[in-house]
C-alpha cells in the first residue's frame, strides 16, 4: 500500500517545480557570481516569487531574469555592508 501511495505522490513532487523556478534558480546563482570569477561559492537561492502580471510561470527566462537581478541586487548589497563594517573597523 505504501508503495502504492509513493508511486502516486512522485509525479506531482516531480513536476511541482515550474521552469520559472528553475529559471529564478539558476539566475540567482549566476547574478550572486557575476564578476566574481570562478572562486564564486554558489549561494543557495531563497524560495523562487510568484512570477509578476507580465512574466509567464512556463518561462524559464523569465524566471532567470528575475532571478539574475535579485542574486546581483544580494551580492551588491553584501559587498557594501562588508565595506562599511570594514570601515568602521578601523
Amino acid at each position: 500500500m505504501k508503495k502504492i501511495l509513493l508511486l502516486l505522490l512522485f509525479p506531482v513532487f516531480s513536476l511541482a517545480q515550474t521552469a520559472f523556478n528553475s529559471g529564478f534558480n539558476d539566475g540567482y546563482k549566476g547574478g550572486y557570481c557575476y564578476d566574481k570569477g570562478l572562486n564564486c561559492q554558489k549561494p543557495i537561492p531563497p524560495i523562487a516569487p510568484v512570477p509578476n502580471a507580465n512574466e509567464k510561470s512556463t518561462s524559464y527566462y523569465d524566471g532567470y531574469n528575475r532571478g539574475f537581478a535579485e542574486g546581483l541586487s544580494k551580492a551588491r548589497n553584501l559587498k557594501q555592508l562588508n565595506t562599511k563594517l570594514l570601515l568602521v573597523n578601523l
